[in-house]
């Protein structure tokens, strides 16, 4: 595929001035034949595909198939929505939404829609761009979120200096693989649950009133973000909002706490709710957060009837729960089925 077709593709998917994350082209098989319009609903929803091996699909948490009888026909799995744009307008039988297990599935025809982008749950975006050599696959990623961390440069590292915290640095190892999203979630944890120092300089400051600095850091961080980074965060907020509630359905309707994956999923969703937390604290220090906070009370009237019908069982053993129910005056719905205690 030449640079000329791939700008052009960009440029109808909205994606101009994003960088690439990662490529990787996806030579055809044998040559398809050009299928009608009347044949190819049928032959998309039916469609056999194969497991491609992309390393960026693990990365960024999606899975990728190649049709074994069309090579223009892809199906791609992912946790969150997959908010769809296409280069040509969807025509018969072009796009056909179905339901795994646990993600959103969507198969392809590449060859009739020229080429596809879609949203992940991270703020990445795939794009996938049908040529005459095969199916361009990339990820981008929105500068907004890069820009947040200075380009790659944790202020986590910095914040962490004197602080005794085996839990929080245990959680600040992993940063170097997070993408920007899962970044800020880390930020957001230290926000809210970091210990504070406990040495004679901090009993110091605190005897004198002053605010303990790397506690104070964050919130300051957070003022310094530019309208677009905001921006970038609060459509994260909302999308996580929207995949928690589907979660929530799906372990109600699972309704079997016995079972470890189902408590082992429930984790999952506790967890990414108290991330939420402390993001809405970090969007609160640099203005309007009305929108991610409404969004998030709607999840939380959802929570709450979930955890009332469940009656606060499983009990879970989860240090970040738990440090999060230590923390909170009133237990709140998302720590009601952690272990109290130390931390």
């Amino acid at each position: 595929m030449t640079k000329t077709t791939l700008h052009d593709e960009l440029s109808r998917l909205g994606l101009s001035g994003v960088g690439w994350v990662d490529t990787v082209l996806l030579p055809p098989p044998d040559d398809d034949e050009e299928l009608g319009a009347g044949l190819r609903d049928v032959l998309l929803a039916a469609a056999m595909f194969w497991s491609t091996s992309v390393p960026l699909a693990e990365q960024a948490g999606f899975e990728l198939e190649c049709g074994q009888d069309c090579a223009s026909h892809v199906r791609v799995s992912a946790d969150s929505e997959l908010a769809l744009r296409t280069g040509n307008e969807p025509g018969p039988g072009s796009v056909h939404w179905s339901r795994g297990e646990e993600r959103k599935v969507v198969s392809l025809d590449l060859r009739a829609l020229g080429s596809a982008a879609m949203t992940l749950q991270n703020g990445d975006t795939l794009v996938l761009v049908h040529g005459d050599d095969g199916i361009t696959v990339g990820l981008h990623r929105d500068p907004a979120g890069t820009d947040l961390f200075g380009g790659g440069d944790s202020p986590l590292l910095p914040w962490m200096q004197g602080i005794d915290d085996p839990w929080m640095q245990g959680e600040i190892a992993a940063i170097h693989e997070a993408d920007p999203w899962g970044h800020l979630r880390t930020v957001a944890r230290f926000a809210r649950l970091v210990e504070a120092p406990s040495d004679k300089a901090a009993f110091d400051r605190l005897m004198r009133g002053e605010p303990e600095p790397a506690l104070l850091a964050p919130r300051e961080w957070a003022q310094s973000w530019t309208p677009r980074q905001r921006e970038w965060v609060e459509d994260l907020v909302l999308g996580d909002v929207d995949d928690l509630i589907e979660r929530l359905d799906r372990l109600e309707a699972e309704d079997d706490p016995a079972d470890e994956g189902w408590r082992v999923r429930l984790a999952h969703v506790l967890r990414a709710r108290d991330d939420l937390q402390g993001i809405c604290l970090l969007l609160a220090q640099g203005g309007d957060n009305s929108l991610p906070v409404q969004a998030v009370s709607a999840l939380d009237a959802k929570g709450e009837r979930f955890a009332f019908a469940l009656g606060g069982e499983p009990v879970l053993e989860d240090r970040q729960l738990q440090r999060a129910r230590n923390l909170e005056m009133a237990q709140q719905w998302w720590t009601r089925f952690s272990q109290a205690g130390a931390t």
